[in-house]
């Protein structure tokens, strides 16, 4: 919580301004269900069964700007920032994850 200057007032921050940061050790599942939370949060009426890691986000029904807007919220929440060229040619959900794994264990 956050004193507002001047003020008794505590104020929290909206939930669209915190960001979780990645843990060093996230798992491939762990990051898939970042991924998962954000896909349905942009596509909010897709059964999350429907959800895999074989999915493409296209075959899922999200157009151009759904796609970004699920990359951008799921690397926001990563604590990751990726160049564009890294994340083309990627076919499924698994494909993304393995580039955020990638980029949370450079080393391994």
């Amino acid at each position: 919580m956050n004193r507002l200057p001047g003020s008794d007032l505590e104020v929290n921050p909206p939930m669209s301004l915190v960001t979780k940061t990645a843990m060093p050790g996230m798992t491939r599942d762990a990051i898939f269900q970042v991924i998962k939370s954000n896909v349905q949060k942009v596509l909010f009426d897709i059964d999350p069964n429907l959800i895999t890691v074989d999915q493409s986000l296209v075959a899922l029904g999200a157009n151009s700007v759904d796609r970004v807007e699920v990359v951008m919220y799921s690397m926001e929440e990563l604590n990751l920032s990726i160049p564009r060229v890294e994340l083309h040619g990627i076919e499924n959900l698994r494909g993304l994850v393995e580039v955020f794994h990638k980029h949370l264990h450079p080393n391994g």
